[in-house]
């Protein structure tokens, strides 16, 4: 009888201590790569993917960019994109046309174990510097890349 309930005791305590070892080798981490764009200067970018049981999720991806316009001048701009869900290859891709502030964004790409690739292009409206014609900046289509640069476990409720 002591024999049956040792045996019992132990396959359910290491059942759980292997549960536990389960969850924890899954734990939900989050992964930064980072990057340049085809742009001769002002073109790094930034990727955070949050990796978790469920799959891979793109947190954001920022690119520093210079935009120009139809009258030559030049001025820098952040861009941003977040919360995308990642196809099982990796895949993506984001328009965000904003009628309001007269801009378009879009993002493709593919981000897999270690690195990423894709495209962006933003274009603006802008009045002139003498402020009596509109005219459109844009970057010009883009190729970015990206490599991993490193991942850190995340507790749920850091999530939040």
């Amino acid at each position: 009888m002591r024999f049956a309930i040792r045996t019992v005791l132990l396959f359910l305590l290491s059942t759980t201590l292997l549960a536990g070892l389960t969850t924890w080798a899954v734990a939900d981490q989050f992964i930064r790569y980072k990057g340049t764009t085809s742009a001769p200067s002002n073109n790094g970018v930034h990727v955070g993917i949050l990796k978790r049981e469920g799959g891979r999720r793109l947190e954001y991806i920022a690119f520093h960019a210079t935009m120009t316009c139809e009258d030559s001048s030049t001025y820098k701009r952040k861009l941003l994109v977040r919360h995308r869900r990642l196809d099982d290859d990796g895949a993506f891709s984001a328009q965000v046309p904003k009628i309001v502030k007269r801009t378009y964004l879009r993002v493709e790409g593919s981000i897999a174990w270690g690195k990423g690739s894709g495209t962006v292009v933003f274009n603006e409206a802008k009045l002139t510097d003498d402020g009596f014609g509109p005219q459109l900046c844009t970057t010009g289509e883009l190729e970015w890349t990206v490599e991993r640069g490193g991942a850190v476990p995340v507790r749920h409720f850091d999530l939040e």
